[in-house]
């Protein structure tokens, strides 16, 4: 099986498909969909939208109500020149005054008209009023509970990636030892997601998917300890496998073990 690099991975342009694992609260093992969180978004940024297009709509019909209203009071005013004009030749002969007088009433009439009409309007502009202040509403809370839903979504995700990583590893390996060598690598926070990927450049060690070091020849190896949730704490270890060498009590003495044999390093 040939072992690739992170970077020589394809990269993904969409999130559909692709899942990662973790543990729950109950510290089972469970697999996260990343479009099931996309999802979700989304569906929240539509619902909020669709409640502010309402809003508009209710807004437009208020004005055009509005507009009704102004034209029925023009209309009165109008009405009222007009029986000030016939006041006006009644005072000029009575002919006049009859015709005026005639005319006043039309003008009553029209004028009366012209109320009702301003009322009606008026009323339609209140309801216009009113249902547009209950779409601004239904549209603060929608807005309020994609927001929720946003962060709550966040706060999930956020407490799966790790935010620091320790890792122990040796430094030095004695060729010829049989000894198993694993490394040893802790994420942070305890709820972070324990996904980790151990690379080796197979020089002088080769490395399980768990951490175990195997050494396969003399030399120096990279050893590249990967978070898979967050790849910015990638560690490298250098490790080196050198052959057996006496170990020194000083630079003329030989240390010996407490069984009398020679220590080797």
């Amino acid at each position: 099986m040939k072992k690739l690099k992170i970077s020589e991975l394809p990269i993904s342009t969409t999130l559909k498909g692709l899942f990662t694992i973790g543990v729950d609260s109950l510290n089972r093992s469970v697999k996260v969909s990343l479009q099931f969180v996309e999802d979700m978004v989304n569906a929240a940024v539509s619902a909020a939208k669709t409640a502010t297009n309402s809003a508009n709509s209710a807004a437009q019909a208020a004005t055009t109500a509005k507009d009704g209203a102004n034209t029925a009071a023009a209309s009165a005013s109008s009405a009222a020149s007009a029986a000030n004009s016939a006041a006006q030749a009644a005072n000029s002969s009575k002919t006049a005054a009859d015709k005026a007088t005639e005319a006043a009433n039309s003008a009553a009439q029209a004028a009366q008209a012209a109320k009702t009409e301003a009322d009606k309007a008026t009323e339609a502009a209140v309801q216009a009023t009113e249902e547009t202040q209950a779409a601004t509403k239904d549209t603060v809370q929608v807005t309020e509970e994609a927001r929720a839903a946003t962060e709550d979504t966040l706060a999930k995700i956020a407490i799966l990636v790790p935010s620091a990583l320790t890792v122990d590893c040796i430094k030095r390996i004695t060729w010829g030892n049989v000894t198993p060598v694993k490394i040893k690598a802790v994420l942070s926070p305890v709820t972070a997601m324990k996904n980790l990927i151990f690379l080796s450049d197979n020089r002088a060690v080769e490395v399980s998917k768990d951490g175990v070091l195997t050494p396969v020849a003399k030399g120096v190896s990279r050893v590249h300890v990967i978070p898979t949730m967050n790849t910015e704490l990638s560690q490298t270890c250098l490790i080196e496998v050198c052959a057996p060498r006496l170990r020194l009590s000083s630079s003329t003495k030989l240390r010996f073990t407490q069984a009398g044999g020679l220590r080797l390093t």
